[in-house]
């Protein structure tokens, strides 16, 4: 019965570890400057691989 136990804390552990790499709670969002067209910047709200610059 300890082995089950073990395992259940190994695998519990595991999907604590894969939650955060999906959450990632130290990003946070950023004000940057993005390129929309050539020659055109605007000013965009980025977080993690999205963008949204509001328009």
């Amino acid at each position: 019965m300890p082995s089950v136990i073990k395992a259940a804390w190994i695998v519990f552990a595991g999907l604590i570890l894969a939650g955060l790499m999906i959450w990632q709670p130290w990003a946070s969002p950023a004000y940057e400057r993005v390129d929309t067209r050539p020659g055109e910047a605007a000013f965009c709200m980025t977080y993690k691989f999205s963008v949204d610059c509001g328009r």
